[in-house]
């Protein structure tokens, strides 16, 4: 599970990079493990309310999915972000991005979220 887990964010974080390119910057990447409805299908039963954050409720047409494949089963990767927040703080343009990870059938294996900083062409540089 612990190397699942670093998989998983190294293949976000590059996913993520090459989104935001050469001139925004990563400022925060979060990931969930599997849900209690997933645990329990695989014999391992949690708490009902275990406190995580389901990333996937921030896209609307995954809001009802939740993490049902070990990703070290698969043998692709496909990974795929949705933009469900941006704001302007202190002349900084931000995005907050909620992403996953499928396999070639469409289970979801992993998901999390990335706040990213934008250049704009507001902002004196463009940097």
């Amino acid at each position: 599970s612990v190397i699942v887990n670093f998989f998983t964010r190294e293949v976000a974080i590059r996913h993520v990079m090459n989104w935001i390119g050469y001139h925004g910057r990563l400022t925060s990447i979060r990931w969930e493990i599997m849900g209690p409805g997933t645990n329990a299908r695989f014999g391992k039963p949690v708490p009902t309310e275990t406190g995580n954050v389901r990333y996937l409720s921030f896209v609307p047409e995954l809001a009802h999915r939740e993490l049902d494949h070990h990703g070290l089963t698969q043998d692709v990767a496909l990974v795929k972000s949705y933009v469900y927040d941006t704001h302007v703080r202190d002349d900084e343009f931000t995005v907050e991005l909620a992403w996953w990870i499928e396999d070639i059938e469409g289970g979801i294996w992993g998901a999390g979220a990335a706040t990213v900083v934008l250049p704009s062409r507001r902002t004196r540089d463009g940097f």
